[in-house]
């Protein structure tokens, strides 16, 4: 989730085993790396990538209520959480979303109508960080609402996909769904940016996994060309095979 750690919403003096005060990006990379050595993008996608991406904002953006509302309890890992933001018309355009919410009469609720496609850990999430409109067309127009599970009008239903299917990809559907104004995240009409910063950490956790897994992949790489035997010889013992290893290596060690 980056650092600092939320130490006041954390009951635990420790994380992964280090005392909390002291955990910082580096130790964040640790962990990343190390669980991701597994190379098995949906099992760390199950239980990473939600909380990795949907409670950094409000830890960042939000009020003390919602922060103590949410913040603690999927710490914990007593609720779970996810980032909704692609749309099946759109992902990388952010700016250009649909889902609307618009304010009710009282002025007490936004109605929430739209949809949202391939949202990691959604099927299993209490909490989604959803990002709607709530102003003008583009960039200016887009605010973070916490929309919850159990609300009325929000249906989910699990996608099949090629790979991670533990990761518990999801298309949500959002109909006429009253969310209290106080589940708005920071500002209204702010949250491009919010999404913006928040897209730099998860970029990056995306790129630790990444590197960590073609790790794995060379490791394995070599093991194979160590045992496998072709014309009467190791694989390494084939320049053409050194030659391959070696630009992978030096691929890899580059990052």
């Amino acid at each position: 989730m980056g650092t600092p750690w939320p130490s006041e919403f954390y009951p635990s003096r420790k994380v992964c085993g280090y005392e909390i005060e002291k955990f910082d990006s580096f130790h964040e990379y640790i962990f990343h790396d190390e669980s991701n050595k597994i190379a098995a993008g949906g099992t760390t996608g199950s239980f990473l990538a939600g909380i990795t991406i949907g409670l950094p904002p409000i830890i960042h953006f939000g009020n003390e209520e919602q922060r103590k509302k949410y913040v603690t309890p999927c710490l914990t890992g007593q609720k779970r959480i996810c980032l909704a933001i692609t749309e099946p018309w759109g992902g990388s355009d952010v700016a250009n979303l649909k889902t609307s919410a618009k304010k009710s009469e009282c002025g007490k609720y936004y109605i929430v109508n739209g949809m949202k496609k391939w949202i990691s850990n959604a099927l299993y999430s209490d909490y989604f960080t959803t990002a709607v409109r709530t102003g003008d067309d583009g960039m200016f127009g887009v605010s973070l609402l916490i929309i919850e599970r159990n609300s009325p009008g929000v249906s989910t239903r699990k996608m099949k996909v090629m790979g991670g299917p533990s990761g518990g990809t999801t298309f949500i559907s959002f109909f006429n769904v009253k969310v209290p104004v106080e589940n708005l995240i920071g500002e209204e009409n702010e949250g491009f940016k919010y999404i913006m910063m928040n897209f730099n950490h998860e970029r990056l956790v995306i790129c630790m996994g990444a590197v960590s897994a073609v790790r794995v992949l060379v490791e394995e790489s070599l093991i194979h060309a160590h045992r496998r035997e072709t014309f009467g010889k190791k694989l390494i013992e084939h320049p053409v095979i050194r030659y391959k290893l070696g630009n992978m290596v030096r691929s890899v060690e580059t990052c």
